[in-house]
């Protein structure tokens, strides 16, 4: 089953891609058109993913801004995701349209298909916060909290494994 891999925003996470889709069978990249001199546009972005994955049944790896966008995808093409792993989840939810955004997304989606790391002290948004949210919304959904400081995400070994079981 195909896998597709959504950074985040920073042009560095590009790196963090590519690590991740080398570890990942059957899985592509998709880079956001600003890190090629564009601008960053959910839609086409959405229009960009969809021409990639087709009709087919995939799963998501998200970061940091690609857990947003995967929040967007669900409402879209739910019928087609079978796995979802975010982490870095970049936002404390301060904000209501935000707090509905990612609780409209997990709703939709059983609790036994996604995959939630968030490192304790990322400084975007720690554990606690992440965790709390995500329990108040799906509370069956796996949270794994890394003991981490930054919003690095090298976890390729927790997404095959929750890719594969």
């Amino acid at each position: 089953m195909k896998t597709i891999i959504l950074p985040g925003y920073s042009p560095y996470n590009k790196e963090w891609a590519y690590e991740i889709k080398d570890k990942i069978t059957n899985s592509s990249v998709i880079e956001w058109d600003h890190w090629s001199g564009g601008s960053m546009s959910l839609p086409r972005e959405i229009t960009k993913i969809k021409k990639k994955v087709g009709k087919d049944t995939f799963n998501i790896i998200a970061k940091s801004l690609g857990t947003r966008v995967t929040m967007h995808l669900i409402s879209e093409l739910m019928s087609q995701i079978n796995k979802i792993i975010l982490c870095g989840i970049p936002t404390k939810l301060r904000t209501k349209k935000t707090r509905e955004l990612y609780t409209r997304g997990f709703i939709q989606i059983s609790s036994k298909n996604i995959l939630v790391i968030q490192n304790k002290k990322d400084p975007f948004a720690n554990a606690e916060i992440i965790t709390k949210f995500v329990r108040s919304v799906k509370p069956k959904v796996k949270v794994i909290e890394k003991d981490r400081s930054d919003h690095n995400y090298p976890y390729p070994e927790d997404f095959v494994k929750f890719l594969t079981t």
